[in-house]
């Protein structure tokens, strides 16, 4: 059985309907129906959203991971998928950032959840959180998912990318700024004012965002 084959199987069993699913997954109903006729097969990031959305199985999103890769050798020479290792982890979710302030808990993850590893990628000291509120968008949106690498945790490293960040016990994400030798913290969504770090404020990065999950659509 093809990838094809395998997602109209998927979504016969979700009942979720074409138009339903294209929606979810940020993308327009001819390239679903391009996916499902075999005439296309999905960029990485539209196929785990897929995934996500069919609420697979770890064993399912396994194996159509294994067709999705056939299905591109077939278009594609080797070079295009190499940096997509199809090695399945598990990292822990240790709370919420903001986009408003959060929570976070390292000590007692609330829970763990499936990631499929990229090369070059370091996934030792990574993690997933929450993330709440819309500070961030369209970049990442209100019930998104971020996957945050902790070994990249310095200030020079760390200039004009978006990162998790402890502000006085408190969690946030944004991106940071050097304006006028002073650190601001940067919300994508321009109806929220800039955050200047003070001297007073006991400030820290945790760690760079390196990816996004649209986990927010499974409503």
């Amino acid at each position: 059985m093809n990838f094809q084959e395998r997602i109209k199987i998927y979504m016969k069993r979700s009942s979720v309907k074409g138009k339903e699913l294209a929606v979810k997954c940020q993308i327009s109903p001819q390239y679903l129906s391009d996916i499902r006729s075999g005439r296309r097969t999905p960029t990485f990031h539209i196929f785990n959203l897929i995934l996500d959305n069919l609420k697979l199985l770890e064993d399912e999103r396994n194996e159509l991971l294994e067709l999705w890769k056939e299905s591109k050798d077939k278009n594609y020479s080797r070079s295009n998928v190499k940096n997509v290792i199809g090695e399945i982890i598990k990292l822990p979710i240790v709370g919420t950032a903001s986009a408003g302030p959060g929570k976070l808990n390292f000590e007692n993850p609330e829970k763990h959840s499936p990631v499929i590893t990229y090369e070059g990628m370091s996934y030792s000291k990574c993690f997933i959180m929450k993330v709440e509120g819309d500070s961030m968008e369209p970049r990442i949106k209100d019930g998104s998912e971020i996957i945050v690498d902790t070994n990249k945790n310095t200030l020079e490293e760390n200039l004009n990318k978006i990162v998790v960040f402890n502000l006085n016990d408190e969690a946030y994400v944004k991106v940071l700024k050097l304006n006028k030798n002073k650190l601001v913290l940067q919300s994508i969504n321009d109806k929220y004012p800039n955050i200047a770090i003070k001297s007073t404020d006991d400030f820290n990065i945790i760690g760079r965002v390196v990816e996004v999950r649209y986990r927010e659509l499974l409503k």
